[in-house]
């Protein structure tokens, strides 16, 4: 996708907005010129009739043009705070929607491919990337639209007194509203490429810095990680010293353009003037301020020049992250289906030249709980994404009940599986909300029912906030509790447990759990009483023994193990 269908479907649904943001603008910008124009009009002018006779002087009205110098001021002050309401409010509601295309293209991706992609990288999509796009239309679009729109106005008006005024304005438009950033675009791309590039690396470093503190703590790394983030800091403010002075460069170069360019039309005006073929001396002031202010609107064009290059690059990045073909949504609900397979799925990754799944099949039966094992990195969590439909496979397919489930997205699957993968994530809230990020409307006594079935009851009992308790690190004031590995584990099995689905898939589940309460959480598995189909991705003997079927995973093929 270029960055012109990007802006072109930014646009669309808020042509009221730009067009309001872009109108507010110009009114801004007109009066703003208009309002030199009249004023040096006025003064010049009022100059003259005070030189004048004594008639001349109660001719002249002061009032009319003193007012209208009042109203334009106030037009631009009135139209300035209005563009500022209207663009501002565009840029969040262009930033929300380019951030809900990505977290859709994210769900696309599915957590196998996305583990390919660093913490800090994704981060700067998420935020930057996802901002710099947002905010295209209120730092590029708009103001070169402004700019061309006062240049046109500018032009029509200094041809309408002067022709030579007129061409001396064109050349000095063109040189410093298109040579000179075309110019300047050139020159920043290289330096903004290498800021955009120093902060992911930045950003990357900053989150591998927090997931490996206490490991860097022991091994005492901190201080290279250290000496390699302020190496590439001062790597970042040289570029971006360079790029904000070649912006400064831009705004100087402009106000010296447009003096000169003030100067020569007032001299080429003057000289009509005594030739006798043009207007009265007082709009000679008129014309030179007014082509003064035709390039105050250039100014902003520097600062475009460089959300230009950052609008390319977040483009590039963000279109270029590998998805899989969209598939149609569904909106019928999905019968439960008694059987899940496989049928001789291939699987590659982009970044691997071997296939992780080989024309693998196997069949799931509700009443037959299967467990699949396999070495670390075989494919085992590969499975359970293709199986929830984050991963569309390169050959084969997955069928419920024996018809191919491509036509079902990911959450009209999960409307009858409930799955636990191997990376599950803890937010910062209290158990309460973390446990209704499965069932929003769940009641307590739900939740507790979940949670003694996940062996956690008696843990959450004993904690005085029960399930108001705040999880992860607390904060002044705050009565946070850190959960182990296996109480993490557990706690995720619960929030599965919780959405009653016909289907139950457990990636690792009992990872970190002792004997006794990994024998404990199996036994409520059995129990459940809706009875739902379980398939463990475990290595586990423990949960081995109490499978109906053992499958092996290894080299991309799937094979039996314990047939029954």
């Amino acid at each position: 996708m270029t960055t012109r269908d990007f802006l072109g479907r930014l646009g669309r649904p808020f042509a009221g907005l730009i067009g309001a943001g872009l109108g507010l603008a110009v009114l801004a910008a007109l009066s703003n010129w208009l309002l030199l124009a009249v004023a040096g009009w006025f003064l010049a002018a009022t100059a003259v009739a005070g030189l004048g006779s004594a008639a001349v002087q109660a001719s002249f009205n002061i009032v009319l043009p003193a007012a209208c110098v009042r109203l334009l001021a106030m037009t631009r002050i009135l139209a300035r705070y209005g563009e500022r309401l209207v663009t501002h409010d565009l840029a969040l509601r262009q930033s929300g929607l380019v951030q809900s295309w990505l977290f859709g293209r994210i769900a696309r991706i599915g957590s196998v491919r996305m583990a390919a992609y660093r913490g800090g990288d994704l981060l700067h999509r998420c935020v930057s990337d996802s901002d710099a796009i947002g905010r295209g239309w209120l730092d590029v679009v708009m103001p070169l639209a402004v700019a061309c729109v006062m240049a046109i106005a500018g032009l029509a008006a200094a041809s309408a007194f002067d022709a030579r005024c007129a061409l001396l304005l064109a050349v000095a438009l063109l040189g410093m509203g298109v040579v000179w950033p075309v110019c300047l675009l050139r020159r920043q791309s290289g330096d903004t490429e290498r800021l955009e590039a120093l902060r992911i690396e930045d950003q990357a470093a900053l989150v591998a810095l927090l997931d490996g503190f206490e490991t860097l703590l022991i091994e005492r790394g901190g201080e290279a990680l250290a000496a390699e983030i302020t190496g590439r800091a001062a790597q970042a403010q040289g570029c971006a010293d360079r790029i904000a002075g070649r912006q400064t460069l831009h705004g100087t170069m402009v106000v010296c353009v447009a003096a000169l360019t003030a100067m020569g039309v007032a001299l080429l005006g003057s000289a009509t003037f005594h030739a006798g073929a043009g207007t009265g001396a007082a709009f000679l002031p008129m014309l030179a301020l007014g082509a003064l202010a035709v390039f105050d609107p250039l100014i902003p064009v520097g600062a475009s020049c460089a959300a230009l290059v950052r609008l390319r690059l977040a483009v590039a990045r963000l279109s270029g992250m590998e998805t899989p073909a969209a598939t149609p949504e569904t909106d019928r609900a999905i019968a439960v289906p008694e059987t899940i397979a496989l049928d001789h799925v291939t699987v590659r990754h982009a970044e691997q030249g071997d296939a992780v799944l080989s024309g693998a099949s196997f069949v799931l039966r509700r009443e037959e709980p299967t467990v699949l094992t396999g070495p670390s990195g075989s494919g085992k969590s590969t499975v359970l994404a293709t199986l929830m439909g984050q991963i569309v496979p390169d050959q084969g397919a997955v069928l419920l009940d024996g018809h191919d489930a491509a036509g079902c997205d990911t959450r009209a699957r999960a409307s009858v599986v409930a799955a636990v993968p191997q990376r599950t994530h803890l937010f910062h809230d209290t158990l309460r909300a973390n446990m209704r990020l499965a069932v929003p409307e769940a009641e307590d006594d739900a939740i507790w029912e979940a949670l003694h079935a996940a062996q956690l009851g008696p843990l959450v009992r004993s904690w005085p906030e029960g399930l108001d308790t705040l999880l992860g690190a607390a904060g002044p004031g705050e009565a946070g509790v850190r959960l182990s590995g296996g109480e993490s584990r557990r706690l995720a099995v619960a929030q599965a447990l919780l959405r009653r689905k016909p289907w139950l898939v457990l990636d690792e589940a009992t990872v970190g759990l002792d004997a006794d309460t990994e024998r404990r959480v199996l036994d409520a598995l059995d129990t459940l009483p809706w009875h739902p189909g379980i398939f463990h991705l475990a290595h586990r003997s423990a949960v081995q023994a109490r499978a109906f079927h053992v499958l092996r995973l290894e080299n991309g093929s799937i094979a039996p193990v314990r047939p029954p």
